[in-house]
């Protein structure tokens, strides 16, 4: 059996990269001032005509309001379905740290998934144009501006 230089090495366990899930970027808990933002626009659901424009200079919230805590999210997905879609209060949050756009699960009851992998609560992912957000069963695609 011949071996090409383009299979997998056996025994390593590596997947090739587009297969890879994405990796927790591993940085202190940043409390500095971001050098810039970011603006995006999110597709909520099925409704590939009207985006939410979200300006995210240094972090901003994505959840459902709470009554009790007089709490509302800049990110409210309650319009959305988020409460019957498993949205959860404090869900996940984007932020930019050193110029770059990350996502966080904020240890959500029902998980965060970037295309389709979940996420490690409290641990940084890199966002790129194009990406499927998941907050519980909710899916969002994110476009950056």
């Amino acid at each position: 059996m011949s071996h090409r230089s383009t299979d997998r090495p056996r025994g390593t366990g590596l997947l090739p990269e587009q297969d890879r899930p994405p990796q927790p970027v591993v940085k202190p808990f940043y409390t500095g001032t971001p050098l810039a933002g970011w603006q995006i626009r999110l597709f909520v659901g099925t409704d590939e005509t009207r985006p939410l424009t979200i300006d995210v200079s240094e972090r901003v919230l994505v959840g459902r309001p709470d009554s009790l805590e007089g709490f509302t999210p800049e990110v409210d997905l309650t319009p959305f379905g988020g409460r019957d879609r498993g949205v959860s209060r404090r869900h996940a949050e984007f932020v930019v740290i050193d110029n770059q756009l990350y996502l966080r699960d904020l240890g959500s009851t029902n998980g965060t998934r970037l295309n389709r992998n979940l996420l490690h609560p409290n641990q940084l992912y890199r966002l790129a144009d194009g990406d499927l957000i998941e907050c519980g069963q909710l899916p969002m695609v994110l476009k950056l501006r």
